[in-house]
């Protein structure tokens, strides 16, 4: 039967993807979600099919969810709709209701996709038979319809038993699904329904699994190898996966080639070790008969069995497995050449697919055929932007490095121009040959024994690396085309040329004449100048003019003239958001050296100015726009930079001179002015006598002690005191303690503790005209010539350094000062200052009119700067320091404790966030040092603490990888000595994994670990959801399968809703409005939540960052 229906006779195709959307196909439904649009694409260049369609199912538990439908979708720009739907739309005929008549576009097929939600299923077998029904109905019979089935659970068969048999069977009468439902009733009657006899309709059925139970493969694999299709099983069940199964199944059978994926993934093909056995199959009660003889009666005898067997493919073969189409598409090429409207078409859609996934690009045989075609037209306007927008989607990529440096290597063939070059090489005229420049491949730069990168030979770069400077102006990629340029040889005529140099080819040593870079030849110079270093290297028009633009930094006056050329034919280019890659630190400083250096030659009459270009190499309000920008972030990049402010000393109980004294008419001691008060008693002495009530105010027990506690009778303003300053920021006064001994806290002045009594009222403080410290001074006792303007603190009148050097940065003096000194931002032109965004953000998000004239860096202003509450006496020099360090466009480098590299001070961070670590690393030690841990896996004890200081991190250090979600943490530390802990990946609590007793080394690496009460949990739901339909008696295979789909949600104990928790910590905050805990179900308010998480399940973070 299958050898009967290979091949199709139709010359029309249909996609139509059925899917299994119940709880347990989330992967599946993500990997729809990854090739749907690649599909779509592939069929919109090659006609391969007239319609996509997508249809979901589940059960017949879950209502209105049971199946839904996307409508047919035409993808093909020259679709047309049948001409019934056209007098529909036109209004001449009113159209009843039908699946089939539905239609939807590219955006809304994809918009339907991406809200499929994975829900329900019920009992383990699902309507599939339901869902087959449906997709008859949609399908027509004109043409033949490529089915993608995607399931890890069986139908409904007589064995599964169950209420959604039932239904589904009352469900498929004769009337339903177009006069067809009582056809899918039985499995047989549904996989003959698709065969096309008698001029129905007729589907082919790729069946892809995720289980290997019996019921499911030898039910599907009937149905697949009926139709002519294939049943394959996914070994990996991941995204990546089965969306490569996917598009490679498509691919072959379009018999275009295999993708190009070079994973080492494998899938397996299941089929009938007789597929003549197939057409003793009559109903579903043969297969049902089939299973149960295998699940039950292993004792009969062989002949009533049907043999599987099963075949592993690698994804690069499926090619050799699946039954191709009939009749062999058309030649993309040839097509892309002899049809403008379809050339159009494709560079549009290439741009989309490198734009949402260059990967594509790569393993796609049908991207690739026509990439190669689009590559090779060099008349395309759109050939160079697109390969430029290649090379940067493919830096742009997280992926695995073998995977990044995979595409490079396929895109450097797409940049050789060998060809070209060396044709144009040969157009030059003799008379224009010279001056020029080459590379003489017999100097060596190289020094011995230096393997470093700065010491690579010049022949040894490889395209891509040349090609950088298109895609990021970072000192690497200056600092090697630097190289290049340095060491390129420059001959004024022909006479100067070395002899060895003459005498070979220009195909053996490249020669690029300066003639080159005039407008007549389409400045071509800078284009073809890497040429020299590897053939067919040529660069796009802006990468071309940054070249030009480190010439110019750099000072080489031998191609200074021609690099004038270059950008003054690039002016007008510069300012577009459609390039990105223009608006960052490196492109946009290294044109403002290039214009400077310009600006400077006219000035000084080195060079005349050009009319063409008027007297700058950037026009000037866009000169204006990139200095605001690069001034602006240089002033980001150093918020963290060491600034030096003088500020007055603040005394920790240090000694001091006492100052002017008074004498207390209590104890006849002469006292501080600092602690006297109105009433000419000190403030040791106020306590018995003051009515106050709170606790300070009280007389303490040891009181006669304290009074005459490091005072004398002869005390005067010379002698040595204990002096402290209040610790309150807006206060900052300035007085003498007596009993230093006594103070075990932050300093605090008898004023700020009484901040709401107004019978004390505000602290009399002056300030000091040199130190402009405070100190307390109550007015009672102030000489009657008394000049505020003119005083002086004690400790400035007795020559101590009041006046010190303290350690800040912008960022700290911004939190205290605001950010109006540092930046005038009027009107709002820039949102959101200081975001830490990239510059083409900051671009992108403002008003670039209106950008230069409305925001200003560091403006002059008259803002006293304050530090801790002092102002600060050296702001002038604050601000020219910092100002220095944006000019320069240099950051502050520090080094990580932990790998010791120099990295800018604003990538380093605190080790643990705890007080008493000073250890900072850089943010990749961060995250190999805290991310090793993860759900799933072996604990790493030692890494969930600071590798220095060895203490708990702050939560705020770690929570970004996920440790302040993981459970009984605490437990763990403690036992961490006798048992080797794992990370439960289904509850995330820390469990013991085993014995160290039991270890003998580190143990082997796991993945997706989860513990036995887990197990047990999912197994007795799984044994009870079993035992209620009465099939206990499941073969091993099946019972893994429901146990997989088992995963019970949780209950909210206010309202009942079902939660199920995918992420995050065990806190759940129901829309109900009750807080409650995931693993013990337990109620608590929002306050609390938290504090019975830490409790009752351990975990190692909570709470501040503050120890």
């Amino acid at each position: 039967m299958a050898a009967s229906i290979k091949t199709e006779a139709a010359q029309v195709y249909d996609l139509l993807i059925l899917m299994d959307a119940t709880s347990s196909m989330s992967t599946f439904l993500y990997a729809l979600n990854n090739s749907l649009p690649e599909i779509i694409r592939i069929t919109a260049l090659t006609d391969c099919f007239a319609r996509i369609g997508v249809i979901a199912y589940r059960d017949y538990c879950d209502g209105q969810l049971l199946l839904e439908w996307s409508g047919w979708c035409y993808p093909s720009p020259n679709a047309k709709l049948p001409e019934e739907e056209e007098a529909e739309q036109s209004g001449h005929k009113k159209v009843e209701e039908d699946p089939a008549r539905k239609r939807a576009t590219q955006a809304q097929l994809l918009e339907f996709v991406s809200h499929l939600r994975p829900y329900g299923g019920g009992d383990f077998p699902e309507a599939a038979k339901t869902g087959l029904a449906l997709a008859h109905q949609v399908m027509r019979a004109d043409a033949t319809t490529i089915m993608m089935l995607y399931t890890d659970a069986p139908p409904h068969l007589p064995h599964s038993g169950g209420g959604n048999r039932e239904i589904e069977i009352r469900a498929l009468k004769e009337e339903s699904y177009g006069g067809h439902g009582n056809k899918f009733v039985d499995w047989v009657g549904a996989a003959h329904t698709f065969l096309g006899k008698n001029g129905g309709k007729k589907a082919r059925i790729h069946t892809i699994l995720s289980t290997s139970t019996k019921s499911t493969l030898v039910t599907y694999s009937y149905l697949s190898i009926a139709t002519g299709g294939l049943c394959i099983g996914i070994r990996q069940e991941d995204k990546k996966t089965i969306s490569e199964v996917t598009i490679g199944i498509l691919l072959a059978w379009m018999g275009v080639g295999s993708s190009g994926a070079t994973s080492t993934r494998q899938v397996v093909r299941h089929s009938w070790t007789n597929p003549q056995e197939l057409a003793t199959i009559t109903t579903e009660k043969t297969i049902n008969d089939m299973q149960l003889f295998k699940e039950h009666n292993k004792a009969t005898t062989r002949k009533n069995t049907f043999d599987m067997t099963e075949e592993v493919v690698d994804l690069t073969g499926l090619a050799q497995i699946v039954p191709t189409r009939k009749d062999k598409m058309d030649d993309f090429s040839k097509r892309y050449n002899a049809d403008p409207t379809y050339k159009r078409f494709v560079t549009t859609q290439l741009r989309a697919i490198i734009q949402e996934n260059v990967t594509a690009m790569t393993v796609n045989p049908v991207f690739g055929t026509l990439w190669r075609t689009v590559c090779n037209d060099r008349k395309n306007p759109v050939r160079d932007e697109l390969i430029q927008l290649f090379g940067s989607e493919v830096e742009r990529l997280s992926a695995a490095e073998d995977e990044k440096q995979r595409m490079k290597t396929w895109l450097e063939e797409s940049y050789n121009y060998a060809e070209d070059i060396e044709n144009m090489l040969k157009e030059v005229p003799e008379e224009d040959q010279f001056p020029c420049v080459y590379l003489d491949p017999t100097q060596d730069f190289t020094v011995k024994d230096d393997e470093s990168e700065e010491n690579k030979p010049l022949n040894k770069f490889t395209r891509s690396e040349l090609l950088e400077i298109g895609r990021s102006c970072d000192y690497k990629i200056l600092r090697r085309l630097g190289k290049v340029l340095t060491r390129l040889s420059y001959a004024e005529k022909a006479e100067d040329l070395p002899l060895h140099i003459r005498n070979a080819t220009v195909g053996e040593v490249p020669r690029i004449p300066l003639a080159l870079a005039r407008e007549e030849k389409d400045r071509q110079f800078w284009r073809v100048l890497l040429h020299v270093v590897l053939p067919g290297t040529m660069l796009a028009r802006r990468p071309s003019a940054l070249l030009a633009a480190l010439a110019l930094r750099m000072g080489l006056q031998h191609l200074r003239d021609v690099a004038d050329t270059e950008l003054l034919g690039y002016r007008d280019e510069w300012n577009t958001l459609e390039i990105p890659e223009t608006w960052n630190l490196g492109c946009l400083g290294l044109l403002l050296d290039a214009d400077d250096n310009y600006l400077r030659r006219v000035r000084d009459g080195v060079t005349e100015p050009r009319a063409e270009g008027g007297i700058s190499l950037l026009k000037a309000e866009d000169k204006a726009l990139f200095k605001t920008l690069v001034d602006y972030k240089m002033l980001e990049l150093n918020l963290k930079t060491t600034l030096t402010a003088e500020i007055g000393w603040s005394p920790q109980k240090e000694k001091a001179p006492l100052g002017p004294v008074v004498i207390c008419r209590k104890c006849n001691f002469p006292r501080s002015v600092t602690v006297m008060d109105s009433e000419n008693i000190c403030g040791l002495c106020s306590c018995t006598t003051r009515k106050c009530t709170c606790a300070v105010c009280q007389a303490p027990d040891d009181f006669d002690f304290r009074v005459s506690n490091q005072v004398t009778a002869g005390d005067c303003a010379e002698t040595k005191a204990t002096w402290v300053e209040c610790g309150m920021a807006d206060c900052r006064a300035q007085y003498v303690v007596y009993n230093p001994q006594a103070l075990n806290v932050r300093a605090k002045c008898h004023f700020c503790r009484h901040p709401n009594n107004s019978k004390f009222g505000e602290a009399p403080l002056v300030d000091c005209t040199k130190c402009q410290n405070r100190m307390i001074y109550p007015k009672e006792y102030r000489p009657k010539d008394f000049d505020a303007s003119k005083w002086q603190c004690p400790h400035c009148d007795g020559g101590l350094p009041t006046v010190v050097e303290s350690n800040t940065t912008s960022q700290k003096l911004m939190e205290e000062n605001g950010q109006d000194w540092l930046l005038a931002n009027i009107d709002g032109v820039l949102h959101e200052p200081f975001n830490g965004r990239t510059l083409f953000y900051a671009a992108s998000h403002c008003d670039l009119a209106k950008l230069p004239q409305n925001l200003r860096v560091l403006p002059d202003s008259d803002i006293n700067l304050k530090l801790r509450g002092k102002p600060i006496q050296n702001s002038g020099k604050v601000k020219d320091s910092l100002r220095q360090w944006v000019l320069s466009r240099r950051t502050e480098a520090v080094q990580c404790s932990l790998c010791f590299s120099t990295v800018a001070k604003s990538n380093i961070l605190p080790a643990c966030g705890r007080k008493g670590c000073d250890q900072h690393i850089c943010l990749d030690c961060r995250k190999t040092w805290y991310g090793i841990n993860g759900p799933g896996k072996i604990l790493n004890m030692a890494a969930l603490v600071c590798p220095f200081c060895r203490r708990i991190p702050a939560p705020s250090v770690v929570s970004t990888f996920g440790l302040t979600r993981l459970g009984q943490a605490t437990e763990a530390m403690r036992q961490a000595g006798e048992w080797i802990y794992a990370w439960c990946h289904e509850c995330g609590f820390a469990k013991q994994y085993m014995e160290r007793v039991c270890a003998r080394g580190a143990p082997p690496e796991i993945q997706r670990w989860t513990c036995d009460q887990c197990n047990d949990a999912r197994e007795e739901a799984v044994r009870q959801a079993l035992a209620d339909q009465n099939l206990e008696d499941l073969d091993e295979e099946t019972r893994r399968a429901v146990v997989s789909r088992a995963k019970k949600p949780k209950v909210c104990p206010s309202c009942g809703v079902m939660t199920e928790k995918t992420s995050g910590c065990d806190h759940i905050s129901c829309p109900c409005g009750t807080h409650w805990c995931y693993a013990c179900g337990a109620m608590e308010s929002e306050e609390s939540i938290y504090n019975h998480i830490n409790e009752k399940h351990g975990t190692l973070w909570y709470g501040d960052d503050d120890d």
